[in-house]
């Protein structure tokens, strides 16, 4: 979590979801749920996506398909930055992304340190400094986007967050292991 959490701000986790399908209706301001179905076809039997696709559906949408791996209750994906692909902690709770200052210092980033900024979240307060990098995730590209670069969080872990995904809607089907993206 990066999110500065207030006295009266409830938080909802993976634990919540489970047993669901959720899609973030960021234009609407809400998640929409619906009850996981049995598929005809189960999604053992068929072929999994591995790498970033796109598909129609039946209303015509674009739908663009990328793949996680469950790490616990965490959704990990590739992420390409500058170029390089990483693994992302897929996190919606986050306002904004973020790279560990070890894993920055690894990737050769400049990092521009704030006077006295500070990074709020469930744990506490941190220093926090910023850099501007290129993310590509299946179809989303960003260009010299900040993120937050910071010790926050242990080593080699980074986070995208909302920030990243500006108007795009995603539902997450953990059923076949998809972050399906669409804009409207």
């Amino acid at each position: 979590m990066v999110a500065d959490v207030g006295v009266n701000t409830a938080i909802l986790g993976q634990q919540f979801f489970e047993g669901y399908v959720y899609r973030i209706d960021t234009a609407g301001n809400a998640i929409v749920l619906a009850r996981k179905e049995q598929p005809a076809i189960s999604a053992a039997s068929k072929a999994p996506v591995t790498a970033a696709s796109m598909v129609v559906d039946k209303s015509g949408r674009y739908v663009y398909q990328v793949p996680f791996k469950r790490s616990g209750r965490s959704f990990i994906v590739n992420v390409q930055v500058n170029g390089r692909t990483l693994d992302f902690v897929f996190d919606t709770g986050a306002e904004v992304s973020l790279i560990n200052a070890t894993m920055a210092k690894q990737l050769g980033l400049p990092v521009q340190q704030l006077s006295g900024a500070m990074m709020s979240g469930v744990v506490g307060s941190t220093p926090v400094g910023v850099s501007k990098v290129d993310l590509k995730l299946g179809p989303i590209e960003r260009t010299a986007m900040p993120v937050a670069v910071t010790d926050a969080v242990q080593s080699g872990t980074c986070l995208l967050g909302r920030d990243f995904l500006g108007d795009w809607h995603f539902e997450i089907d953990e059923s076949l292991g998809l972050i399906k993206f669409t804009r409207y």
